[in-house]
């Protein structure tokens, strides 16, 4: 501030009875502000291993290193997922008698139950796109339910009350509804892909068939659902609901494990067409099927599975078991670049990746 505006600020000053003391702070008015701090992130992938005696979470770096258990306690910690932000992971655990859903920071702090009903048997969390709610399913005692609740417990809502079993939730991208899966009380009659809005109003079939259908999962560019649909527990397909429809051929095995690339604009998925389990990418449309794993492992009949993109789309990580057990890898979108980043006698199985601050 040059001498001239600073008199003025002064003479201001004593005018409206601010002492000279502060006349200093009335001048850094001028500076801008400090920027926020930016918070740094680097690929971080989560999976369960075995490998202490018990299901657990752990994560590591996109090279392998520095793996660590997060969970480390004697119950069975599964099912969990990543928060949008990366910051936080929600799991399933027996820890207290019952599957509970939980919640934990990404380094493994400040493990917290959300929910607090006993004989819950609450299962597979998945958070909002927002990060603010976690739906699952639940047992309720007859039956399968699908819940959702705040990220911190509260607030829990039953939203389908339905006499069916109701699973598989998946969130819209822009949050505002629900897809999941419902089957007759027998598991066995009709299967559906319905969808609800958010808060589970407007419940609707989608697609109803006589045959199991699995695992909606939300293209995150579209309306699209890919889903799995099984007329025998041997085979199974992938279908979007829409056109075309079946998206693998009739007669290739069991073709399961969809997962969409970031963008939509691709499938990563497990097929057993040649023989054993492998890694295969498609279009949207079902075009363009291509083979992207050779473990040829052929003991075990399903030697690759879990494919799950990195979130920029150019890596892909999976489990393969070609070595004798199973263990995390992580390759190239288009399979050419493949390195290993687990080795032990344990089962590493489920690989999940995000950009963490962690």
């Amino acid at each position: 501030m040059d001498r001239k505006r600073r008199n003025l600020a002064l003479i201001t000053a004593i005018a409206v009875g601010i002492t000279p003391a502060a006349i200093g702070m009335i001048s850094c008015s001028d500076s801008p502000t400090a920027p926020a701090k930016k918070v740094e992130k680097s690929l971080k992938i989560a999976f369960l291993s075995d490998r202490d005696g018990n299901a657990e979470i752990y994560i590591m770096d996109a090279d392998g290193s520095n793996q660590k258990n997060l969970t480390n306690n004697a119950a069975s910690d599964e099912a969990f997922s990543w928060s949008p932000d990366g910051s936080r992971i929600a799991f399933a655990s027996d820890r207290d008698g019952t599957h509970e859903i939980y919640s934990m920071n990404a380094d493994g702090t400040n493990q917290t139950r959300l929910t607090q009903v006993m004989n819950l048997d609450a299962i597979r969390p998945v958070w909002s796109p927002d990060g603010k709610k976690i739906a699952f399913a639940s047992w309720g005692g007859d039956n399968y339910e699908i819940l959702v609740m705040n990220a911190d417990g509260t607030n829990l809502t039953n939203l389908t009350h339905l006499p069916s079993h109701d699973i598989d939730p998946a969130w819209s991208p822009d949050g505002s509804r629900i897809a999941f899966i419902s089957a007759d009380s027998t598991w066995n009659l009709w299967h559906e892909l319905r969808i609800m809005n958010a808060d589970g109003t407007d419940r609707h079939a989608v697609i109803t068939y006589n045959h199991i259908l699995r695992n909606p999962v939300w293209s995150p560019a579209d309306t699209l659902i890919a889903f799995e649909m099984s007329s025998d527990p041997r085979y199974s397909n992938i279908w979007v609901n829409g056109t075309p429809g079946q998206l693998t051929p009739q007669g290739s095995g069991t073709n399961a494990n969809h997962a969409w690339s970031p963008d939509g604009f691709k499938l990563a998925f497990t097929s057993t067409r040649d023989g054993n389990g492998e890694i295969y990418i498609m279009d949207v449309d079902g075009a363009n099927q291509t083979r992207l794993t050779y473990s040829n492992w052929e003991p075990l009949g399903e030697a690759t599975d879990f494919p799950a993109w990195t979130p920029d789309g150019s890596k892909i990580v999976f489990a393969s078991s070609q070595t004798g057990n199973w263990e995390i890898y992580i390759m190239t979108a288009d399979g050419a670049t493949v390195t290993r980043l687990t080795n032990n006698a344990a089962m590493d199985m489920l690989p999940q990746s995000s950009m963490s601050q962690y």
